[in-house]
């Protein structure tokens, strides 16, 4: 029966605006629409067309041919699309960094009657990537101590994504922006606990203790006493908490060296003596629900500026988007006032990620293949909406938007 069934694509790519946002109700959307009935490469060509090639064909990027996503026809028929992590691009960092170049989900509006077809809200989990706007954002911790059965659940399941989107690798080791929760274990060589003649280049003293030892933590090479750098990383802290007391946001402007441009780590570890150091006192949540936030690859005058929200889970829902009373509060231009919330569910325990904007998408990282059933399906690739749903050999145009009908 499935040998019935072609895959139809449509593929609407905004020609105008800049960077790799979709701007919705403008003219200049260009839309493809494709039958599949096997799998295919899809390119991006020099002049912005996509293309489909053979699976055995070679990409020619001197030719401007970019990798887009690729489609899957399995020995049972299945169709299934994949953005294109193989072992040769994981060795290419700017494939991997550039996250643009990837698949996301959108998630649709519950006010947007456009894509009705796609599932409202999604459960977050640890390592998921969101993006908002052109804000990333990835969920380095979840803690749910417990939950309550005796709670009524007030969200429908059927309304709940189920889609399996989580990791097949952690996107933090590959990414530009790697992450400053990673603990990083300081070699010997790089740890003084003694008086020599390696003075710290903040304070030009030489004295070590456990407490505040002397350490090598960037590409310079000069030895920087533990207080030292962490008295200095504080003068570039800013510090905000919403008016429900749920959720703590540090902004960390020039969380690199000033000359090398390494990432500080957050917190280390001395094996030689088995202690771990914080260069950051971030607000420990003992015996609660939370989520902790972490902004991907922002950079500004070549150093990297972090925002980290550690949220707590509580009946009140979390709202992000530009308004100054927004528990999440993010300036991006491409953000509305009220872009998504995050909501918890007692019963169960979930994480729910829901977008409120009309005009701009709330997208989730796609990490592994999603096979292609008979519901339809939308997805983004830098510019380009990807609408995605089987056919029983009779084409109808599907078209992502309405008003493209």
């Amino acid at each position: 029966m499935k040998d019935d069934y072609n895959l139809h694509l449509s593929l609407a790519t905004c020609i105008t605006g800049e960077k790799d946002i979709f701007l919705y109700n403008v003219r200049g959307i260009k839309v493809e629409d494709m039958d599949i009935s096997q799998g295919f490469y899809f390119v991006r060509q020099n002049k912005g067309k996509i293309a489909k090639i053979s699976q055995h064909s070679d990409i020619k990027p001197d030719k401007g041919e970019e990798l887009l996503f690729r489609i899957r026809k399995s020995k049972n028929k299945n169709y299934s699309i994949e953005s294109p992590i193989c072992k040769k691009m994981e060795n290419n960092k700017k494939c991997i960094s550039n996250l643009n170049n990837k698949l996301w989900y959108i998630l649709k509006s519950s006010s947007n009657k456009n894509r009705s077809n796609n599932i409202e809200n999604y459960i977050l989990n640890k390592n998921d990537i969101i993006k908002i706007g052109d804000s990333k954002y990835e969920i380095i911790e979840k803690n749910i101590e417990e939950k309550d059965n005796n709670e009524e659940n007030d969200y429908d399941d059927n309304n709940i994504n189920y889609l399996d989107l989580n990791d097949q690798y952690n996107i933090s080791k590959n990414n530009k922006s790697e992450s400053i929760f990673n603990i990083t274990k300081i070699k010997k060589a790089d740890y003084k606990n003694e008086n020599e003649n390696n003075l710290c280049r903040i304070c030009f003293d030489g004295s070590s203790s456990i407490e505040n030892p002397k350490l090598v933590l960037c590409n310079c090479h000069d030895y920087i006493h533990y207080q030292c750098l962490k008295a200095w990383i504080k003068t570039k802290l800013i510090k905000r908490e919403n008016s429900k007391k749920t959720v703590n946001s540090y902004i960390l402007k020039k969380f690199n060296c000033e000359v090398c441009l390494k990432p500080y780590p957050l917190k280390f570890e001395i094996p030689e003596i088995k202690k771990q150091y914080y260069l950051i006192d971030l607000p420990i949540l003992i015996g609660q629900n939370y989520i902790i936030l972490e902004s991907l690859g922002i950079f500004l005058d070549n150093n990297e500026i972090k925002m980290i929200h550690i949220v707590k889970l509580t009946d009140e829902y979390i709202t992000i988007g530009r308004k100054e009373y927004s528990d999440i509060m993010d300036n991006n231009y491409h953000i509305s006032k009220e872009h998504a919330v995050i909501k918890y569910n007692k019963k169960n325990g979930d994480v729910i990620l829901e977008n409120r904007s009309q005009n701009f998408d709330t997208l989730v990282l796609v990490k592994k293949p999603i096979i292609i059933k008979e519901k339809e399906i939308d997805l983004q690739i830098g510019k380009t909406i990807i609408t995605a749903n089987l056919t029983n050999n009779k084409l109808i145009n599907t078209y992502p938007f309405s008003y493209l009908q």
